[in-house]
């Protein structure tokens, strides 16, 4: 058995360095949490973000307390729990005969009218059945959860702080107000503490023979930024319980197109707890934002197009992946289209993709916004089930627009 356990690591392992040696390869620069968190009055004209935001457009922190395990914990259990809910979670076939499972929520901002404008709610996750009658699987993935997404809505609020520390003067204030100006958004933090944040847990599986297409195009989220934790691969057995003997191992798959145009592989380690990389929000309404002189545009946040391509694996394994989108306020207003941020997301979710007009939603005219599914219209399993639905069709929760 542990010949078995030692060949399908090298496997693995092999087919990475392969893969790594035939492709332009990018490392993230590394922050650890430590560092992202400490006061920033006390470090001495120190850029952590700014530099390498402007450039490549994310950063990896790194060394974020307990969180290597947790994640661990949390993750082995997810896969084998979303077989286990069924059809209660959305499920999707994506144009390169990827399956991709999703536990969708969301983290809600505070109610300003009491006073609790800071004091985000994680919503929970709507089990087809109450906690106590789940599976195994997913109650070891629920009791993790919480720490889970409290450690990720700290960490993310300790990444806006810091940014918009960095940020400072270059930008002018406010960044964005109410349609009756009676409330203002004036800085990085504002925005992060003021919308609504959807998180999204993916399983993985492409196996058998499938199309060698991208898993998910070149593309930008709609979002401020995201948040994700790198792709992890899990084992299970014939029954679809975790293989916890087996260790997780990074994914390989995730590209990003670099500043000089390159698209490169991006190499993730164990060392990297969670991943910032901005969206087409940073151009919507932050580097519009920015003063003219020198100094504040070379500030200006870089969007980056990044896809997905994964490769078929054993029926065995999974790739898991969570990841958080950080939304504008709901209720802040767009002068140029004389609509609230949460007016346009509305509109977007109703329509389909082929109907969606260019421009609406992103920050160029010539871009559409897309749901993100890349599913085929139909999916066959044998039996004929039913088609894939758009993500939009499970709820807004699942509406992850891309540009």
């Amino acid at each position: 058995m542990n010949l078995i356990k030692a060949s399908i690591l090298l496997t693995i392992s092999a087919h990475l360095k392969s893969t790594q040696a035939k492709e332009d390869v990018f490392t993230p620069t590394r922050i650890s949490h430590e560092r992202l968190s400490a006061n920033p009055l006390y470090v001495t004209n120190e850029s952590l973000l700014v530099e390498s935001l402007s450039t490549d457009g994310l950063v990896s922190i790194t060394d974020i307390p307990g969180f290597g395990i947790l994640k661990r914990n949390l993750m082995a259990h997810l896969h084998s729990c979303l077989m286990e809910q069924g059809d209660a979670f959305p499920r999707q076939t994506m144009k390169d005969g990827t399956v991709r499972r999703t536990i969708g929520t969301v983290t809600l901002p505070g109610d300003r009218d009491t006073g609790s404008a800071n004091g985000a709610t994680p919503q929970p996750v709507a089990w087809k059945s109450s906690d106590s009658d789940l599976s195994a699987s997913c109650q070891d993935f629920s009791k993790n959860l919480h720490d889970f997404r409290t450690t990720v809505d700290e960490t993310t609020n300790a990444f806006a702080n810091r940014l918009s520390f960095e940020m400072g003067s270059s930008l002018t204030a406010p960044l964005m107000t109410t349609e009756d100006g009676s409330h203002s958004f004036n800085d990085v933090k504002d925005i992060v503490s003021s919308g609504e944040h959807l998180e999204h847990f993916h399983s993985y599986q492409k196996t058998g023979y499938h199309s060698s297409e991208q898993t998910i195009d070149l593309h930008v989220d709609q979002g401020f930024f995201i948040v994700f934790t790198p792709g992890l691969i899990v084992s299970h057995n014939a029954k679809v319980k975790p293989d916890l003997s087996r260790p997780l191992v990074e994914s390989e798959g995730f590209y990003v197109e670099t500043s000089d145009g390159n698209r490169s592989l991006v190499q993730f380690d164990a060392s990297d707890d969670l991943i910032f990389l901005m969206g087409d929000g940073a151009d919507q309404y932050i580097n519009n934002q920015l003063r003219a002189d020198s100094t504040s545009q070379q500030k200006r946040l870089r969007a980056a197009p990044h896809a997905v391509s994964l490769k078929t694996h054993d029926d065995s394994l999974a790739r898991v992946w969570y990841g958080r989108m950080i939304l504008p306020p709901k209720d802040a207003y767009i002068p140029s289209t004389a609509q609230t941020y949460g007016d346009v997301r509305n509109l977007l979710s109703s329509l389909p993709d082929g109907e969606r007009q260019a421009g609406v939603g992103c920050s160029s005219y010539t871009m559409r916004a897309l749901d993100g599914t890349n599913s085929t219209d139909e999916e066959h399993d044998g039996d004929d089930t039913q088609s894939d639905k758009s993500q939009c069709d499970e709820g807004s929760i699942y509406c992850w627009f891309r540009c």
